[in-house]
């Protein structure tokens, strides 16, 4: 006799497929998987351990089961146990699949209340799994905008030390400008204007005739031996002629060749 009981509950929601007849009608098919407790405890942990029984129903069963069944529902099933056909994968082998219960009958194990009060427990313990889970990614942002911020910062800061080196080699250089000043205005307050002018330099003056006399008695006293002394005495004749012929003063009559 192939029969079987089981109490327990849905590990997940039940998987609604649909299935083509070879009359060309449709039959639903729902599979789900049942975790049933054991009646004893395990020794090393202290807990019950669970054995995970493969269902399948099909036509009115699968019809309540996809419409009553949820995810941590407790219900009690019967049926009897079938291995499905093996067959061939693609790669060639030969898979045998597990054994699994066909309902036969299925109902509700638990009441309104205990399904609510068990919905609630396992949304408490889904939040909490879900906040533990995605407390590292909560700060991952903080921790990403900080580490942004922080390239951000070490630019800033490069271009901070550039511009106070900068401004340091503009103090050093006004402070050398401050000096060179202070040396140009420690040589006795000279300009280009006051240094003393070179021989080259110097303009070309042209010594007066008085003072050079006065200073060379000697080469004007030789200037004036040398030089041819004046005679009046031509122009005086030229002067005193009033007939148009050339008077010949008198003494040089005898100098003359024709004589």
């Amino acid at each position: 006799m192939n029969v079987c009981t089981f109490v327990g509950r849905l590990t997940s929601d039940p998987n609604v497929n649909t299935r083509n007849l070879d009359n060309g009608s449709t039959l639903k098919v729902v599979t789900f998987t049942l975790a049933v407790r054991r009646s004893f405890k395990n020794k090393q942990t202290g807990n019950y351990d669970a054995d995970f029984i493969p269902c399948v129903a099909f036509g009115n069963s699968a019809e309540y089961c996809d419409k009553y069944f949820h995810q941590g529902l407790r219900v009690c099933v019967s049926g009897h146990i079938q291995t499905p056909d093996r067959y061939t994968d693609q790669d060639g082998n030969v898979v045998y699949p597990n054994n699994q219960l066909v309902l036969e009958k299925q109902e509700i194990a638990e009441s309104l209340a205990e399904q609510q009060e068990h919905q609630n427990q396992a949304a408490a313990s889904n939040n909490a799994n879900y906040q533990q889970n995605n407390q590292p990614n909560q700060n991952r942002p903080q921790n990403q905008s900080q580490a942004a911020q922080n390239r951000y910062q070490q630019p800033q800061n490069q271009y901070q030390a550039a511009q106070n080196g900068y401004q340091q080699s503009r103090n050093q250089y006004q402070a050398a400008q401050n000096g060179y000043q202070q040396s140009q205005n420690g040589t006795g307050g000279r300009t280009a204007q006051n240094q003393p002018q070179s021989p080259a330099n110097r303009p070309q003056q042209r010594p007066n005739q008085a003072s050079y006399a006065q200073n060379n008695p000697a080469n004007s006293g030789q200037q004036a031996a040398g030089s041819a002394p004046s005679d009046n005495r031509w122009n005086n004749s030229a002067s005193n002629n009033d007939d148009g012929f050339m008077n010949i003063p008198d003494g040089l009559e005898e100098e003359l060749p024709f004589n």
